[in-house]
């Protein structure tokens, strides 16, 4: 015979298949296992401590070379420079919230600052509905 031939399998082992999966069972997590998650999750969040602040937009203003400042009803002034790439976006949330009479939530890098004041530390702009 010179045709093509199949290679005989190895006695006493099935042939692999990698489709095939194992089922595995699943090992339920140890005490020691969760107070080490807690502690990394405690550790991020101790890292990652900012501040928000909420309130209605009374003014907005832009200008000075693309510079924006928000002044808000709680006495909180915050600003972008030109170089944020954030910058239309926030201008625009700011917007539609001055407009519509929504609330709008700045977050600022800095922790535990106050709500009042001025800030140019801003991270994230976002609207409330009411």
């Amino acid at each position: 015979m010179t045709g093509h031939m199949k290679a005989p399998l190895a006695r006493g082992k099935p042939a692999i298949n990698p489709l095939n999966r194992v089922s595995r069972a699943r090992v339920p997590p140890t005490a020691a296992s969760l107070t080490a998650l807690a502690f990394l999750l405690g550790t991020i969040t101790t890292a990652r401590a900012e501040t928000e602040c909420t309130g209605k937009v009374t003014r907005i203003w832009t200008g000075n070379a693309g510079a924006l400042w928000v002044i808000m009803d709680t006495g909180l002034v915050w600003f972008t420079s030109q170089s944020d790439l954030d910058r239309e976006s926030i201008l625009a949330s700011a917007t539609t919230a001055m407009e519509y009479d929504r609330s709008i939530t700045v977050r600022f890098i800095a922790t535990s600052v106050p709500c009042t004041g001025t800030r140019g530390d801003v991270e994230v702009v976002w609207l409330s509905s009411q």
